[in-house]
């Protein structure tokens, strides 16, 4: 077993996909650049491809033999044939293997299985040596139950979790599953006792799910065990970085320029899941196709295959380009509370709410972030008045530095990228 010196510290991240790789690649990054350390990313999804996942590619290139990624179903004895087939046909595809092995994502699950899984972790920990952290993507213990057994019954002393989204998302009430308001329900869903600290971007969320609790009579999930710790994924550090290995979508010959005289314009959505007024959202993109004076792109939400049907010619969809380098392309950017919008106020673009399209109360709203459009008369407003369009730009660059404080700082001066370093090793207090 190797030792755990400082030169050899080794921590482990357990993900799943997209936001929660995309959350914590920043974090990981950083640890290897600032810190005298090595990494193992465990893959514990069955069907994403990690395997073409930029963030994921890009620390493997830039930290090489200090870095391992390794999927879970490779440590269970499955192919990665697995990954390749479509969805519907994995569950004949797992139940095969039943009578030789516990199905994979039971496994994870359960705690009568945390004996098998601890076998298939062994070798993870026997060149590198036992994680001083394990730091998981925000889940709820259940659905790790299995996993996160087999990682004590290892030895393992410290596991935690980072957010994977700068806030999830806005309310409690977030999902339209989420709203069936039984007690019992509703605890399981946001039971992080598996966890010995939880990092979160800032108290909205935090505040929320408590305040909510507590008119169910039930404690507080997090029991004191939280720590504010921004949105490093939004940083002025992270950008920079992210900007090295962003596609730009122009350069490549996949999104032409905007004509002479159009102004670009990037819708980027919520996925109707969260509580979105979807069939108006539809019609104010029919809205939008009519205005001959904006070249207009829309970048679906990447984790739900949300459909759009009929969608006027002249509205592009974008779903395969690099939403950096889409940002970085437009002017104007549409939105009503997706958490890459931050890059939009990072990067100075006028910032426009479409909040008569959320069914909850999203944080840019709470903040004030950004112009407001309670409807699409709002909306109609601020693309054809010139005077309408520089208030947007002034409430952009306010909008932008409240984000600032608020979110991506957390509230908080002393800097979020130490402030995350510090959260990983358990030298946070």
């Amino acid at each position: 077993m190797a030792e755990q010196g400082s030169e050899s510290r080794h921590y482990l991240f357990c993900l799943r996909h997209f936001n929660d790789i995309d959350n914590i690649t920043p974090a990981i990054h950083f640890l290897l650049e600032r810190r005298p350390v090595r990494v193992t990313v465990l893959i514990y999804s069955l069907d994403y491809d990690f395997r073409a996942d930029p963030s994921l590619r890009f620390l493997q290139r830039t930290w090489g033999e200090r870095l391992r990624v390794v999927w879970i179903g490779e440590l269970a004895g499955y192919s990665e044939a697995l990954i390749d087939r479509p969805r519907a046909r994995l569950w004949h595809y797992r139940l095969r293997r039943v009578l030789r092995r516990p199905v994979l994502e039971w496994g994870i699950a359960r705690t009568e299985h945390a004996g098998r899984m601890r076998e298939w972790l062994e070798p993870l920990f026997a060149e590198w040596g036992r994680p001083a952290s394990v730091i998981f993507d925000q889940n709820r213990s259940s659905v790790i139950a299995g996993l996160l057994a087999a990682l004590r019954a290892s030895g393992v002393e410290r596991i935690v979790t980072l957010p994977v989204s700068p806030w999830i998302n806005f309310n409690v009430l977030r999902q339209v599953d989420f709203i069936r308001v039984d007690a019992g329900v509703f605890w399981k869903k946001h039971d992080y006792s598996g966890f010995d600290a939880m990092g979160q971007v800032d108290s909205y969320y935090r505040d929320s799910l408590e305040a909510f609790f507590k008119l169910l009579d039930h404690p507080s999930p997090f029991q004191g065990r939280e720590r504010i710790l921004g949105a490093i994924r939004f940083s002025d550090e992270w950008l920079a970085v992210r900007q090295t290995y962003a596609v730009d979508a122009a350069g490549e010959g996949r999104l032409p320029p905007a004509a002479t005289g159009q102004r670009r314009l990037l819708v980027l959505p919520s996925h109707r899941k969260n509580n979105s007024f979807w069939e108006e959202y539809l019609r104010t993109l029919h809205f939008l196709a009519q205005f001959e004076d904006y070249d207009i792109v829309v970048k679906p939400h990447t984790r739900y295959g949300d459909s759009y049907d009929d969608l006027p010619e002249n509205i592009r969809l974008a779903p395969d380009l690099d939403t950096s380098a889409l940002i970085d392309w437009s002017e104007i950017i549409l939105f009503w509370g997706s958490s890459v919008v931050l890059e939009g106020f990072q990067k100075g673009r006028t910032m426009i709410n479409l909040d008569y399209l959320n069914g909850n109360r999203s944080v840019f709203t709470l903040l004030g972030a950004g112009y407001l459009c309670r409807c699409r008369d709002d909306l109609l407003a601020v693309l054809c008045g010139d005077e309408a369009m520089e208030r947007a730009v002034v409430a952009s660059v306010e909008g932008r530095e409240l984000v600032r404080r608020d979110v991506i700082e957390g509230g908080q001066s002393d800097g979020v990228v130490e402030r995350y370093l510090d959260f990983c090793e358990g030298v946070d207090g």
